[in-house]
């Protein structure tokens, strides 16, 4: 800016105040658009409050039936394997009748159950005086306990051989 003359020209103070007020202010407005007003952050922070507890929630829910579920697998194979032995072993019936699975797997525990099974009079009578056996697997899961179950059907046997034979009449 010069004068006439070639000259700087002279700005009044008055003019150069308000000028500097109208780049200022809109340096403020500016930098004011680009953050976050106290409200919008008011309501991220209850978004939070609410969201993060619920996802929380989710996650051990999940937790519990994934230690569940594993835990299950395990009583299952566990019972098969003691069930398996007994009938292999024809000790079912002079075994006894509870026990554990030994220091490989603390926490888990078995109980042996037997009864008679008898299907009645009607139709073949050749199953009458089967022994029906009931093993069941304890464990715990959060201070609860849990078992699995399995059932079959067995027979004394009166000789040493385990195998048998098919007859025909």
């Amino acid at each position: 800016m010069t004068n006439d003359e070639g000259m700087p020209k002279r700005v009044s103070p008055a003019l150069s105040s308000s000028a500097f007020l109208r780049r200022s202010s809109s340096v403020i407005s500016q930098s004011a658009s680009r953050g976050f007003t106290f409200v919008e952050v008011l309501a991220a922070l209850t978004f939070l409050a609410i969201l993060v507890p619920t996802l929380l929630g989710a996650l051990s829910v999940s937790n519990r039936a994934s230690v569940m579920a594993e835990r299950s697998a395990i009583a299952g194979q566990l019972a098969e394997n003691k069930l398996n032995e007994l009938m292999v072993d024809n000790t079912w019936a002079s075994a006894e009748s509870r026990g554990d699975f030994g220091n490989d797997y603390p926490g888990y525990r078995w109980e042996l159950k037997s009864g008679q099974w008898d299907i009645g009079t009607a139709g073949s009578n050749s199953l009458n005086g089967m022994t029906e056996l009931t093993l069941d697997a304890f464990f715990t899961v959060q201070g609860k306990e849990h078992s699995v179950r399995l059932t079959t059907l067995a027979t004394q046997q009166t000789s040493s051989s385990t195998s048998t034979t098919p007859t025909t009449r």
